[in-house]
């Protein structure tokens, strides 16, 4: 391919990006500068407080439950139990992150792992002076592949000895074979506004990744009553969503629609092909230098041709009504309408431009 150089380029570039926004830029690397500093993005801050007498979630004593309600009907109740947790996702210097996504209602357990790194206060003492500098020592932290029983309403679990929890809910219905469920991840500790506690109780590089059999997010059942969006929702019918993050972003991996992961991302990229309009090649009529060359008759009778063939095309699509779900019935019509709106000022251009000589100079 011609643009595959380019291509390479595009990619060695982001990975700087995510190196310097993201990080890490070493493994194991220690910091001169506090990491805070250094990056911006893929953080979960600690829990503010006025005091740094604070206890500590050990302390607190933070257990594991499953809610096994006998209430199975998932309503406001659900929403609510997690609201506060995708509030403070969406706050500056967030604490929390999450994604939501749709499972089948037979799905009983999915896998889950969540990625970061906590920095490491190292006081350097420097030679014959009475002060010290700051380092920061990097620590990866992993909880493995995590296998989470699918509880009815919602759980909680401790990670990295109760640095950090995890927290699952059940939140409502999508369609009868598919429901909504969101995942967060919150920084437990606190911290005092002290720059050596703010950054080591931070949690950088943060990366939730989900894996099971997901659906899409998304119903082509219900649809906005905004006309803006029921159009959108209509012309990417088939374009599906599969995942949506709380405090950061979603990707997912896999193909034909069939979803096995799902991930969170805070750099989030998307390729956007080149568009060019579809014409008619063996017409002249799209090149200005033609309308120049040739007479204006041979002009006109393309175009003419041009309207007939894109009339043509409006007629299949009208064919093709019957397969459109009743929800996108009000707005496809609206656009064969305007279509149709489209075609009959074009008609009317071309006769104006046949008619008029004024027009059809200042037209070329």
């Amino acid at each position: 391919m011609p643009y595959e150089a380019y291509y390479s380029a595009r990619d060695t570039i982001f990975d700087f990006i995510v190196k310097d926004a993201f990080g890490p830029i070493e493994k194991n690397e220690v910091l001169q500068e506090p990491p805070l500093d250094t990056y911006v993005c893929g953080i979960l801050w600690p829990k503010g407080t006025s005091t740094a007498d604070v206890s500590s979630p050990q302390e607190t004593q933070i257990e594991e439950y499953d809610d096994e309600s006998p209430d199975k009907n998932i309503g406001a109740e659900i929403e609510d139990d997690l609201v506060d947790s995708i509030r403070e996702a969406n706050q500056f210097r967030p604490s929390v992150m999450a994604i939501s996504f749709a499972l089948p209602n037979s799905t009983d357990s999915i896998s889950v792992s969540f990625e970061c790194a906590a920095y490491e206060n190292i006081d350097k003492p420097v030679e014959g002076k009475d002060y010290v500098l700051h380092e920061y020592k990097r620590s990866p932290l992993s909880t493995g592949t995590l296998i989470i029983t699918l509880p009815s309403r919602n759980r909680k679990k401790l990670l990295f000895d109760g640095r950090a929890m995890l927290q699952i809910v059940r939140r409502h219905k999508i369609s009868e074979s598919s429901s909504l469920w969101t995942i967060s991840i919150e920084n437990t500790k606190h911290a005092s506004q002290n720059e050596i506690a703010q950054n080591t109780s931070s949690l950088f590089q943060c990366v939730l990744t989900v894996n099971s059999q997901f659906v899409p997010i998304d119903n082509n059942t219900m649809t906005s009553g905004d006309k803006d969006r029921q159009k959108m929702d209509f012309l990417y019918r088939n374009t599906h969503s599969y995942a949506a993050g709380h405090g950061c972003s979603a990707l997912w991996n896999g193909a034909n629609d069939f979803i096995t992961e799902v991930k969170s991302t805070f750099l989030p990229t998307a390729i956007v092909p080149q568009m060019i309009a579809v014409t008619d090649k063996s017409l002249s009529c799209f090149k200005m230098s033609s309308w120049i060359n040739e007479n204006r008759e041979t002009g006109l009778s393309e175009l003419v041709q041009y309207i007939r063939t894109y009339s043509s095309w409006s007629k299949s699509l009208r064919e093709q009504l019957d397969s459109i779900p009743l929800a996108y019935q009000g707005v496809s019509h609206d656009i064969l309408s305007r279509i149709g709106e489209c075609i009959e000022r074009l008609t009317a251009g071309i006769k104006i431009l046949s008619e008029n000589d004024t027009a059809c100079r200042r037209f070329v």
